[in-house]
C-alpha cells in the first residue's frame, strides 16, 4: 500500500519566499499551443507538482486567463512566469491573470505556497476569458489552384468578422493587426499562386472590440493539373512527402499518432524511400489518405495507376475531389496487400467521373497497421497487353538469359537492356525477340545491368508498357582459387564477385548474407554472417552464400577450407549459376559448434558441371545464424595437413612449437613472422624432423604468428596451417605491483596474460579490466568470468603474471585484493601460452566483501616462472582482482587492522595490532596525493599506537605501519589508510550543499562513520532517483543495502554555538520513490563528530515515503557553549530505497514564539482510516470540520501524538484544527 508521509515546515518566514515556486522539469515536453476559444483547455491530465511546469505559446497579449492545477477534486498552487521565469502572478487555483503582457508562459506547479510537491496525474488547464468570442470551427474547402473557400461558426451572438491569409511563414497576427471586414460565416480568397503554402485567420467584430485571431488554419492551392507521373519518393527529404502530393488525416476516430510520411527504413521497390500509411492507435471513423497530384486526364478513361507496395492492412484506391480535409474519396478498387513487396495495377479506363485526384486509403482491420508504398506510375493503360514474371535465370561472362510470361496472344517482344543507373528503358536500344526466351550477347563481366520487357502488338506498331527493371549481375570472370577474409570490404556490403541468394516462399524481410565485424572469428575485424530471421531454412527458404564463379570445380583436384562459428547446421554444395534462380546441389552437411573451428570440405570427388561453391544456412530455429571466416579454395596437396599446431612455451627470445603429423611424412617446415603477417609463403621458414620445432631470435614481449606445413617426398609440400598466434615472454622481474588504473579497461597491462581454455569454455569467458566496481584503488580492477562454463574442471580461466626471476628462490609471497564470493586456486604454471601446466600452490575461498589475501611461496623451489590466479567456480562465476603485489615475504611480521582515531584539526591516533613479538613500529604518512611510503614522514612508536601531530586542517593523509625487528629487518608497510583532519569550527551562518565533494567522497570538512552492515553515506550527482524527487547536482545519498539494515553516520563541519541562544537548522531530505519501501532518517547534534557524541534530539523521520524533496526547518539550543557537529543517521531496514539530504544551513533564529517553533506534523495525506499529529509540546484538542464548516470531530487529547480516526467520514477535503499550548495550527487533508 502506498504512504505518503507529508511533513508540514515549521519555521515559515516570508511569505512571499515560499508563494514562487519555480519548477526545472518541462512536461509536456512540448510547447503547448493555447487555443484561445473560450473554454477550458486541458494541458495535462499526468502533471506532478514536484518539478512539472508546462510552457504555454500563442497568449493573446493583454488578454485574461484562468489556469488551473488538480487531483481527485483538490486545488493545487501554480505561478506564472515569462520564459526567464520572471514571476507575473502566483496563487491557488483556479488562478486567473488579468492582462497578460507577453505572448508565451511558463505555469510552474505546487501543492501549496511553500512549494510541496507530489506525484500522481494533476489535471492541468488553461482558458482565456473572452468578451468577444472567438469564431469556431474554421474549414478550409475547396482548394483549387488559385483560390480556396473558408467557412466558421458564430462564437456567439456577432454578425461581423475579420479575415487573413498569408503566406506561410508570415508573423502571426496581433490584436492590431487588420484583416478583410466580411459579414458573412464565408469567404472565398482569390488571386493565390498555385502550389503555394498559405495559412487563414478569422475574428469576431463584437462592435467595441475584436476577439483574438483564430488559430493559424494552414493550407496549400493546387498544383496545375498533370497529364502523367512516376513517382518513387527518392528525391525528397523524409519524412517530407514530394510537391503537389499531400495527406489526408480526419474523422473521429482518428489517432494523434497517424500519419503519412517518406520514410527511408523499409524497402519496398526502388531505394532508398517509400511513403508510409500508418493508423497508430486509430479505431471507428477515420481517414488516413494519400492524395497524388492534380490530374487533367483522370476522367479521360485512357490510364491506369501501377505501384508497389507492401504490409499488413488494405488500401483502398480510388478517386478524390479535392485535397482538403472535406474533399470527398469515392472507392474505385479494393488491394489486398501482402507483407512481401509486390506491384499492384488498378484501371481507370472505366472511370469518367469529374474528380481530378487518385486517392490510395488505409483500409486497417486493426490498430498499428501500416501500408508501405513506393514507385506509383499514372499512364496510358496499353491496348497490348503487359507481361509478367521476368527472371534472368542464367548468367555467363559476357551473356545473360531472360526469360517472362506473355500477357496475352503476343508472339514479339522487345528487351530494353541498360547498365544499374539506367532508370528510363525508351532511351535504350530495344532487342527484338520472337520466343519468350532471349538470350543477351555482349555483355560485360562482373557488371550490374538492368533489363526491362515489353509486348508488340499489330505487327510491331502497337507496343505494351515496359515492364521492369528486373537487375542482374553478369558472372566473374572464372578463376581458379581463392582466400577470402572479408576483412578488406566495408560492412554489411560482399566481396566482388560473392552474391547472396535469399529466396523460398516464407522468406524473411530480414533474413540477410552480410559482412560483419562485430565478433571476431579467426581473422580481425570482419566475417560473414548468415542470418534467416524467422525463415525456414530447414525447409524451403534459402539463405545462401555463392562464391566467386571457379574454372576447375570439377576437376577433383580441390579442397574448400573455413572458419566457422555459432551452433547450427550448414550445408555445402555447388550452384549452376548465381542467380535467384541457380540450383543448389547439396555436397556435404555440417554441424557446426559455439566454438571457432575450421572445416575442410574434399571436392576431389566432384566431376559434375557447376562452376560455384555455395554454403547453405540449415538451421532448425528461427532468428539464428552462422558466421564464416576466411573461406579458402585451394589445391588438395597430396602431402598431408598437420594438426593441432600449438606454441606449448615461450621464452623471452623464443618459443617452442608442436604438432601432429597429418600422416608418414618425417619432416616439416615451419614459419614464424610478426603478428601482421598474412601470407607464409613470403616468410623464411626452417625444417624440422620431428613434431616440435624450437624457435630462437625472437624479440622479448612482442607478438607473433607461426605456421607449419608437412614435406614429402620431392618438392610436394602440403598446406600450411596456420596461423597460431603468441607472445615471447617479458625479461623476467623480480617484482611487481599491479593496481590496473593505468591500463584501458577490456586489455590486460602489459607481460600479464589470459589462458581462457577448455573443451566446453564459453566464447564469452573473458579476464579483462574493468572500471564499474571498486575492490582497492579505483578506478579499475582485473575480473576474471567465465560465463557458462563450469571452471571446476578441464575448462581453465587463468591470469598469469609477468614471467618472475624470484618464483623458485622460496623467499617471496602474493599479495591481492579480491571481491565476490567464490574460489581461486593460486599456482604456478609453466609459461604463459594456452598450453601451459598450471600447479596448485593454494586455494582461496573469497567473499563479497573486498578483502586481502596473502600467499606464501616460501617451500616453492620448481622450475616455473610465473605465478598464476585460476577461477574455481560453476557456471556465471566471477570475482575481480586488485593491487596485487609479488614482494619479498618478510622475516619480520606484517601488522594489521591499521585505523586512524581521535581525528582533531591538528592530530590523529594511529592504532593497530601486531602478529608477532616485535616491540617497535613505524608509522608513515603522506598527503593524500601520495601512494609510496618510501616518501612519507615517519614516526617511530613502541606501543601499537602512535599521535600524529602538525597535521593541517581539513586535510586528507595517507598512513602506513610496519613491524620493525632486530637490525634493519622490516616488515611490510601495512596500508595505505586514509583520513582526513578535522576543519576548523565554522562560525554563522553555515551551509553545506555538497557541491565540493567529488563523488562518491564526501565533502572534505564532513566525515561518516557506517556502525552497520548497510552501506555508507556518500555523494552522488544527478542521478535518475534523485532527480526525480527534486535533489540536483549533488547530494549526500544513502543508497540501500539488500541484506543488511542500515546504520551510517555522516556529519558536517563543527560549528560554534552559544547557550541561551536560538538557532534554526535547515534541510531537505526526501527518497527516491512512492512504493511499499520506506526508509528511516534521524538527525541529532553533538560535541564531536561520533554517534556516543550525538546528545541533543533534532528529528526523527520514521517512513519517509513521499517521493520528494522535503524542505525541513528546526529551532534548538544548545546547553552550554562550544563546537558542534550535526550527525545525519541513516538507520532503514535491509532492502528499502534510497535517502537523500542536501542544502544544509544553520544560523541564528529569527523565529516568534508560538506553536511555529514546535516540530509538528501530520500523515498520512490523503488518509483512509486514522489521521496521526504529532508536536513537540502536548496536543490538547483536535477537531474535523467539512468544508462548509461543520465540525464533525471533536478528539481531546493531553499528548505529543493524537490519532484521529476518520474512516467513518464520505471521501472528500477536511480541515483539521489542532491546539498545543494554547496555539493553533490548521491543516486540509484529503479522505480517501
Amino acid at each position: 500500500m502506498k504512504r505518503i508521509t507529508l511533513l508540514l515546515f515549521l519555521v515559515l518566514t516570508a511569505v512571499t519566499g515560499f508563494s514562487q515556486c519555480i519548477r526545472t522539469y518541462k512536461f509536456p515536453g512540448n510547447t503547448v499551443i493555447s487555443d484561445n476559444l473560450g473554454f477550458p483547455q486541458t494541458i495535462s491530465t499526468f502533471n506532478w507538482t514536484v518539478d512539472d511546469y508546462a510552457q504555454v505559446s500563442n497568449i493573446a497579449i493583454g488578454s485574461d486567463y484562468v489556469f488551473t492545477c488538480s487531483i481527485n477534486g483538490t486545488e493545487n498552487y501554480i505561478t506564472v512566469t515569462d520564459l526567464s521565469d520572471n514571476i507575473i502572478a502566483s496563487g491557488e487555483s483556479p488562478l486567473t491573470v488579468n492582462a497578460i503582457a507577453v505572448d508565451e508562459v511558463k505555469l510552474h506547479y505546487s501543492d501549496d505556497a511553500a512549494c510541496a510537491g507530489s506525484q500522481g496525474g494533476h489535471t492541468t488547464t488553461l482558458q482565456i476569458l473572452l468578451t468577444c468570442p472567438v469564431p469556431l470551427n474554421v474549414s478550409v474547402n475547396s482548394i483549387l489552384m488559385t483560390s480556396a473557400d473558408f467557412s466558421w461558426e458564430a462564437g456567439g451572438a456577432e454578425t461581423a468578422w475579420e479575415v487573413l491569409v498569408l503566406p506561410a511563414g508570415s508573423p502571426n497576427p496581433g490584436p492590431s493587426t487588420s484583416g478583410t471586414p466580411v459579414t458573412t460565416m464565408s469567404y472565398t480568397a482569390t488571386s493565390l499562386t498555385q502550389a503555394t503554402d498559405y495559412v487563414f485567420y478569422v475574428r469576431a467584430n463584437c462592435g467595441s472590440e475584436f476577439s483574438p485571431w483564430t488559430l493559424a488554419s494552414g493550407f496549400t492551392t493546387a498544383c496545375n493539373g498533370i497529364s502523367a507521373f512516376n513517382e518513387s519518393f527518392d528525391g525528397v527529404s523524409t519524412p517530407e512527402l514530394p510537391t503537389c502530393w499531400n495527406a489526408v488525416l480526419r474523422g473521429p476516430g482518428l489517432s494523434p499518432n497517424a500519419g503519412i510520411v517518406t520514410e527511408g527504413f523499409e524497402p519496398v521497390h526502388s531505394s532508398p524511400n517509400a511513403v508510409q500509411l500508418d493508423n497508430s492507435d486509430s479505431t471507428g471513423d477515420y481517414d488516413v489518405i494519400l492524395v497524388s497530384p492534380n490530374l487533367s486526364n483522370l476522367g479521360a478513361g485512357t490510364h491506369r495507376i501501377k505501384f508497389y507496395a507492401s504490409g499488413f492492412s488494405n488500401l483502398q484506391v480510388g478517386t478524390m475531389d479535392g485535397f482538403s480535409d472535406t474533399a470527398t474519396f469515392s472507392v474505385l478498387e479494393e488491394v489486398e496487400i501482402t507483407q512481401d513487396a509486390t506491384q499492384y495495377t488498378v484501371d481507370f479506363t472505366s472511370y469518367t467521373g469529374t474528380d481530378t485526384y487518385i486517392g490510395f486509403r488505409l483500409n486497417a482491420s486493426s490498430m498499428y497497421s501500416s501500408v508501405y508504398i513506393d514507385d506509383i506510375l499514372w499512364e496510358q493503360s496499353p491496348s497490348c497487353p503487359d507481361v509478367t514474371e521476368i527472371n534472368v535465370p542464367a548468367v555467363g561472362t559476357n551473356t545473360a538469359t531472360v526469360t517472362w510470361v506473355p500477357g496475352g496472344s503476343e508472339s514479339a517482344w522487345q528487351l530494353a537492356v541498360g547498365s544499374a543507373s539506367d532508370n528510363d528503358p525508351n532511351a535504350l536500344t530495344p532487342v527484338a525477340s520472337a520466343d519468350v526466351t532471349k538470350e543477351l550477347l555482349g555483355l560485360t563481366d562482373n557488371t550490374n545491368y538492368k533489363v526491362w520487357v515489353r509486348s508488340m502488338c499489330a505487327g510491331g506498331t502497337d507496343a505494351g508498357a515496359w515492364i521492369g527493371p528486373v537487375s542482374f549481375t553478369s558472372a566473374c570472370l572464372p578463376i581458379a582459387g581463392f582466400s577470402e577474409n572479408f576483412d578488406s570490404v566495408n560492412t554489411p556490403e560482399l566481396p566482388g564477385c560473392w552474391t547472396e541468394i535469399l529466396r523460398g516462399p516464407t522468406i524473411s524481410d530480414y533474413a540477410t548474407i552480410n559482412t560483419v565485424s562485430f565478433t571476431t572469428v579467426h581473422s580481425a575485424p570482419n566475417s560473414v554472417e548468415l542470418y534467416n530471421a524467422d525463415s525456414d531454412t530447414a525447409g524451403a527458404d534459402d539463405v545462401i552464400l555463392v562464391s566467386p564463379n571457379l574454372s576447375n570445380l570439377g576437376s577433383g583436384t580441390h579442397r574448400l577450407k573455413f572458419y566457422a562459428k555459432n551452433t547450427g547446421s550448414l550445408q555445402v554444395g555447388t550452384m549452376d549459376s548465381n542467380t535467384q534462380s541457380a540450383t543448389f546441389s547439396v555436397f556435404e552437411e555440417i554441424t557446426t559448434t559455439n566454438q571457432v573451428t575450421q572445416y575442410t570440405v574434399d571436392f576431389s570427388a566432384y566431376s559434375g558441371t557447376d562452376t560455384y561453391v555455395a554454403f547453405r544456412l540449415n538451421n532448425q530455429d528461427f532468428y539464428t545464424s552462422i558466421l564464416l571466416d576466411d573461406i579458402l579454395w585451394e589445391v588438395n596437396p597430396t602431402c598431408p595437413d598437420v594438426t593441432d599446431v600449438a606454441v606449448s612455451a615461450t621464452t623471452i627470445s623464443g618459443a617452442t612449437i608442436n604438432w601432429i603429423g597429418g600422416g608418414s611424412e618425417n619432416s616439416w617446415n615451419v614459419a614464424v613472422g610478426p603478428a601482421s603477417a598474412t601470407d607464409p609463403n613470403t616468410l623464411t621458414f626452417v625444417t624440422a624432423s620431428s613434431e616440435t620445432k624450437d624457435i630462437t631470435g625472437l624479440t622479448d614481449n612482442t607478438d607473433y604468428k607461426v605456421w607449419v606445413r608437412s614435406v614429402c617426398a620431392g618438392n610436394d609440400n602440403g598446406a600450411w596451417i596456420g596461423p597460431v598466434s603468441f607472445t615471447t615472454a617479458c625479461i623476467a622481474t623480480a617484482n611487481f605491483s599491479e593496481n590496473f588504473d593505468s591500463t584501458d579497461t577490456g586489455d590486460l597491462p602489459g607481460c600479464w596474460t589470459a589462458i581462457v581454455r577448455g573443451p566446453s569454455i564459453s566464447e564469452y569467458a573473458d579476464i579483462s579490466v574493468r572500471d564499474w566496481i571498486e575492490v582497492h584503488s579505483n578506478p579499475n580492477a582485473v575480473q576474471l568470468y567465465n560465463d557458462f562454463s563450469s571452471t571446476t574442471a578441464d575448462n581453465d580461466v587463468i591470469l598469469v603474471s609477468p614471467n618472475l626471476s624470484t618464483l623458485s628462490l622460496g623467499t617471496y609471497r602474493l599479495k591481492f585484493y579480491a571481491i565476490n564470493a567464490g574460489s581461486l586456486q593460486i599456482g604456478t604454471i609453466d609459461s604463459n601460452t594456452n598450453s601451459g601446466v598450471f600447479n596448485l600452490v593454494e586455494e582461496v575461498n573469497t567473499s563479497d566483501t573486498a578483502t586481502e589475501y596473502k600467499i606464501e611461496f616460501s617451500s616453492y623451489t620448481g622450475p616455473d616462472t610465473y605465478v598464476a590466479i585460476r577461477l574455481n567456480g560453476g557456471p556465471y562465476s566471477s570475482i575481480f582482482l586488485d593491487n596485487i603485489v609479488w614482494e619479498l615475504s618478510p622475516t619480520c611480521p606484517d601488522v594489521s587492522e591499521v585505523a586512524a582515531i581521535g581525528v582533531s584539526t591538528s592530530s590523529a591516533d594511529v592504532t593497530w595490532l601486531s602478529n608477532g613479538s616485535e616491540s617497535q613500529w613505524q608509522v608513515g604518512y603522506t598527503l593524500a596525493t601520495e601512494q609510496d611510503p618510501a616518501t612519507a614522514t615517519l614516526v617511530s612508536s613502541t606501543n601499537q599506537y602512535a599521535t600524529l601531530t602538525g597535521l593541517a586542517s581539513g586535510t586528507k593523509y595517507n598512513v602506513w605501519v610496519r613491524s620493525v625487528c632486530a637490525g634493519n629487518d622490516y616488515g611490510a608497510w601495512i596500508g595505505p589508510v586514509e583520513f582526513n583532519t578535522y576543519c576548523d569550527a565554522s562560525g554563522l551562518p553555515f551551509s553545506e550543499d555538497f557541491e565540493s565533494a567529488t563523488p562518491p567522497g564526501l565533502p572534505i570538512c564532513g566525515s561518516a562513520i557506517n556502525l552497520g552492515t548497510g552501506n555508507a553515506w556518500e555523494v552522488t550527482e544527478d542521478t535518475f532517483g534523485a532527480l526525480q524527487a527534486g535533489f540536483d547536482s549533488k547530494t549526500l545519498t544513502y543508497r540501500y543495502d539488500t541484506d543488511n539494515a542500515a546504520n551510517a553516520w555522516y556529519f558536517t563541519r563543527g560549528v560554534t554555538l552559544q547557550a541561551g541562544i536560538g538557532y534554526n537548522i535547515s534541510y531537505r531530505y526526501g527518497d527516491n520513490a512512492v512504493d511499499a519501501f520506506s526508509e528511516d532518517l534521524k538527525v541529532m547534534a553533538g560535541t564531536a563528530p561520533t554517534a556516543d557524541d550525538m546528545s541533543i534530539d533534532i528529528a526523527n523521520y520514521n517512513g519517509i515515503n513521499s517521493g520528494t524533496a522535503m524542505q525541513e526547518s528546526i529551532n534548538f539550543t544548545v546547553p552550554a557553549d562550544g563546537v558542534y557537529y550535526f550527525g545525519f543517521n541513516a538507520y532503514s531496514a535491509a532492502n528499502q530505497y534510497f535517502i537523500y539530504v542536501d542544502d544544509v544551513m544553520v544560523d541564528v533564529s529569527l523565529s516568534t514564539p508560538g506553536i511555529e517553533n514546535d516540530r509538528f506534523s501530520y500523515y498520512p495525506n490523503p488518509v483512509k482510516n486514522v489521521l496521526t499529529l504529532t508536536n513537540t509540546k502536548n496536543i490538547t484538542s483536535v477537531e474535523v470540520y467539512n468544508m462548509i464548516g461543520q465540525r464533525l470531530i471533536v478528539k481531546n487529547d493531553n499528548s505529543t501524538t493524537s490519532k484521529v480516526d476518520m474512516s467513518g467520514l464520505p471521501n472528500g477535503s477536511y480541515v483539521v484544527k489542532m491546539t498545543a499550548d494554547g496555539m493553533t495550527k490548521t491543516v486540509k487533508v484529503l479522505k480517501q
